[in-house]
């Protein structure tokens, strides 16, 4: 497959860095933080277990934690990924 005049091809770090962070936010999904019932204040989040094999006494997983840790995994791999993309290609 010939490259065509004015098309671009990603460099090989931004390519890695972007596998990267997919990977990391597929293990995220996999293993959340769970909520577990407490007497103190309220539910409280703890500890990281399988989604399909959640611990005991798990009630469920903590989304806002979850989502937060994704939003955070996202930012920092868009901004590795720029980076690593503009230190290949610093004028454009």
């Amino acid at each position: 497959m010939r490259k065509e005049q004015g098309e671009r091809v990603m460099p090989r770090r931004v390519t890695t860095v972007l596998l990267v962070g997919i990977a990391v936010e597929v293990v995220m999904g996999l293993f959340p933080p769970w909520v577990f019932p407490s007497n103190w204040s309220g539910p409280n989040a703890w500890r990281y277990g399988f989604l399909f094999d959640p611990p005991p006494l798990a009630v469920d997983p903590d989304m806002t934690r979850l989502v937060t840790q994704w939003l955070v995994v996202a930012f920092a791999t868009a901004g590795a990924a720029l980076w690593a993309y503009h230190a290949k290609h610093p004028r454009d």
